[in-house]
C-alpha cells in the first residue's frame, strides 16, 4: 500500500507518495527508499541539500531531469544521484558534455522516439528533416545539420523551445 511520507531535508519539508519515493525510472537505478522502512506517521529527516533534492524528485516523479549547464551543479547533482542509488541518472550527469541552453535526460525508452534528425532551418523528425507534421517532429533553429542522435541519451531544449537530441 503506498501513502504519504513527510522528508525533511535540512527544514524544508516535502510530502511525497511512497510510490514516486520508490520509483526507480532508469535501468541502473535501486532507490534507497526501496528498502528503507517508510514513517506511516511523522517525517523522515535526511541531511541532504533540499534545493537539489527537488530536482531528484521530478526525475522519480516521470523519468526526466531538465537542467541548465552549471559544471559545479552538475556534480552536485551527479553524488545526490549516487546517494539516491540513481545510478542511471548519476551515469548521464557524469557523461555529459558542456551545452548551452537546457537539458532534459531521458530515463525511459517510451518518453521519445527511437531516433531523430536536426537539419537546417527545418522541421527534425525520426526519419530526418520534413516539411510535413508528422507524429515526433521538433522544430528547430540549428545553424548546420547536427545528425542522428538516440533516444535513450537525452534532449535539448534552447530558449526558443526547439529541441534536439544529444548523444
Amino acid at each position: 500500500m503506498f501513502h504519504p511520507v513527510i522528508l525533511n531535508l535540512r527544514g524544508e519539508k516535502f510530502l511525497l507518495n511512497t510510490r514516486t519515493l520508490r520509483n526507480c525510472p532508469g535501468a541502473n537505478d535501486l532507490s534507497i527508499f526501496l528498502c528503507m522502512d517508510l514513517p506511516r506517521s511523522g517525517e523522515l529527516f535526511l541531511d541532504r541539500d533540499p534545493e537539489l533534492f527537488g530536482q531528484i524528485i521530478f526525475y522519480l516523479q516521470d523519468g526526466r531531469l531538465s537542467i541548465r549547464y552549471d559544471k559545479h551543479l552538475l556534480a552536485l547533482l551527479q553524488q545526490e544521484a549516487e546517494y539516491y542509488g540513481l545510478h542511471h541518472l548519476a551515469a548521464r550527469l557524469r557523461n555529459l558534455q558542456p551545452f548551452d541552453g537546457e537539458l532534459t535526460i531521458v530515463a525511459n525508452k517510451e518518453l521519445a522516439p527511437s531516433e531523430v534528425a536536426v537539419a537546417e532551418e527545418g522541421i527534425a523528425t525520426p526519419s530526418g528533416s520534413s516539411d510535413t507534421d508528422e507524429e515526433f517532429v521538433f522544430e528547430t533553429r540549428a545553424s548546420h545539420v547536427l545528425g542522428k542522435r538516440r533516444w535513450w541519451e537525452c534532449y535539448f531544449d534552447g530558449p526558443d523551445w526547439w529541441e534536439y537530441w544529444l548523444p
